[in-house]
């Protein structure tokens, strides 16, 4: 992808991008500079149109979810059209469904445009909560705010812990759709404090990208991973 693979296009509600290829690791910083200069330049909201791209690379889906936040701290949307289906099972595998508007065509934007305009910022009230099973203490985050929400974890969590005691833990994070590293780092602490109890903790539902970082993180490797909450308790009760 070189200076003449992206076109963009600037109207009165939104300014369009359109690549005309897919966005390759080669190509994926020229694709950000890109972006950073529309996030920078432009004060509407943000349609990347996919019409041309085939195939999503994981870095790419990374660059998206950089601009979502960009535009999402200045009150503006970030809308992806046009997506064929691999691409958009792509995005909605990683829940980028529920925190960006997908939409099939230019059709359905002009309606988007047209309705209630979407709140480009959902405020996270962020809950524990906890159940038993099996001996084994299953917890979860939710938004308090929006329930069904997928969940940017952006902070230290560990006061969420102080009152969880059980020496067999699942942390359920299917529904995280990012961390910060700071976020990561408290629940690695806990992990931690919970292994000199001779306590046991499995993580489940991460997706395979939060899966590194917390690998990254975890140098006394002092939790697993599951797929979902009923493998990780399994796991558990016959270690």
């Amino acid at each position: 992808m070189n200076g003449n693979k992206i076109v963009i296009t600037e109207n009165e509600n939104y300014v369009s991008v359109s690549p005309l290829e897919a966005i390759s690791d080669d190509s994926l910083q020229y694709f950000d500079d890109v972006m950073d200069s529309v996030v920078n330049d432009f004060s509407t909201h943000v349609v990347l149109d996919l019409i041309n791209v085939d195939y999503l690379f994981s870095n790419a889906v990374s660059s998206f979810i950089r601009v979502y936040k960009r535009l999402h701290k200045r009150q503006r949307s970030l809308v992806i059209i046009n997506a064929s289906g691999m691409v958009k099972n792509v995005l909605c595998s990683v829940n980028l469904d529920k925190v960006m508007t997908i939409l099939n065509s230019f059709e359905e934007l002009y309606q988007w445009q047209e309705s209630v305009t979407i709140p480009s910022e959902k405020v996270q009230q962020l809950l524990l909560t906890s159940d038993k099973q099996n001996d084994v203490e299953v917890i979860r985050f939710t938004n308090e705010a929006y329930p069904d929400s997928p969940i940017h974890f952006t902070s230290d969590l560990g006061l969420f812990f102080s009152d969880v005691e059980s020496e067999l833990i699942v942390l359920d994070l299917s529904n995280a759709i990012d961390f910060e590293t700071s976020a990561i780092a408290s629940i690695v602490t806990y992990a931690n404090q919970n292994k000199s109890r001779n306590g046991k903790m499995i993580i489940a539902g991460l997706t395979e990208a939060n899966k590194e970082l917390f690998e990254m993180l975890d140098i006394e490797s002092s939790f697993q991973f599951a797929i979902d909450t009923q493998i990780a308790i399994k796991l558990l009760i016959t270690a």
